[in-house]
């Protein structure tokens, strides 16, 4: 009959003196090491996936049908104006923009829509 052969230790050269229980304890070591190394690069990659889980479930919730505030009922058609994004009603042409944008607008093209606003002015 055959003996079970049992799970092989890890082979480390064994050097004059050394006992076997140290070098079992230096195997232990190493692949205390290499654990923590892999464990590292999970906590990582998990990382790496939540961050980009994030940003899919933010593009979702751009995408989302956005109706008309005006009208009601007819959907925003969405479109990026100098890069600036917008949605742009079809049926009364209403041009909306998400919160902040327009201020962020506003702050950047400060001089073009002072010299927009004062065509308009009484002189």
């Amino acid at each position: 009959m055959r003996k079970k052969q049992s799970k092989k230790e890890p082979v480390t050269q064994q050097q004059p003196g050394d006992s076997t229980d140290s070098i079992i304890s230096q195997s232990k070591r190493k692949l205390t090491a290499e654990d923590k190394y892999f464990a590292e690069q999970d906590k990582q990659l998990i990382k790496r996936k939540q961050i980009e889980k994030k940003k899919i479930e933010k593009e979702k919730k751009k995408q989302k049908t956005l109706l008309c505030p005006e009208c009601g009922d007819k959907e925003l058609a969405r479109e990026t104006i100098h890069e600036i994004p917008v949605a742009i009603c079809p049926e009364c042409e209403g041009l909306w923009m998400e919160k902040g944008i327009f201020q962020s607008v506003l702050r950047k093209e400060a001089n073009i829509l002072s010299k927009f606003f004062q065509m308009f002015q009484k002189k």
